[in-house]
C-alpha cells in the first residue's frame, strides 16, 4: 500500500511520519554555537586592540574616549557586539520550543 501511494516505506511511529521537529533543535543549536563563536571573536578583538597587543587599531569613529584618560580609546563596537551576541542563550529553552512547532 505504501508503494501504491508513492511512499518509500512504512513508518512504525506515526509521530515520526507527520511531526518531525528535530530541525528546530538543530537550528537553535547551530545559532547558539555561532553566537558563542562570535562572542569569543569580539572578546579577542577587544584584547587585540589594547595597548599591550596593538594587533588591531580602531578608528575614532568606532571607539570612544575615556572620561578619565582622554588618550585611551575604548573599543565600543566590540563591547556592544560581545554583549549583543553573548545574550543569545536558547539552551535553557531548547527542548521546549519543538513542542509548539507542529
Amino acid at each position: 500500500m505504501a508503494e501504491e501511494l508513492g511512499f518509500d516505506g512504512l513508518f512504525w511511529n506515526t509521530m515520526s511520519a507527520v511531526a518531525d521537529r528535530d530541525f528546530v533543535v538543530e537550528t537553535m543549536q547551530s545559532g547558539a554555537r555561532l553566537m558563542q563563536h562570535m562572542s569569543k571573536w569580539a572578546e579577542d578583538m577587544i584584547i587585540y586592540s589594547t595597548g599591550e597587543f596593538r594587533f588591531v587599531i580602531l578608528a575614532h569613529a568606532y571607539s570612544t574616549g575615556s572620561s578619565l584618560m582622554p588618550q585611551k580609546k575604548n573599543p565600543t563596537v566590540w563591547n556592544c557586539w560581545e554583549r549583543r551576541v553573548g545574550g543569545f542563550r536558547p539552551n535553557g529553552r531548547l527542548h521546549v520550543h519543538p513542542k509548539g512547532a507542529t
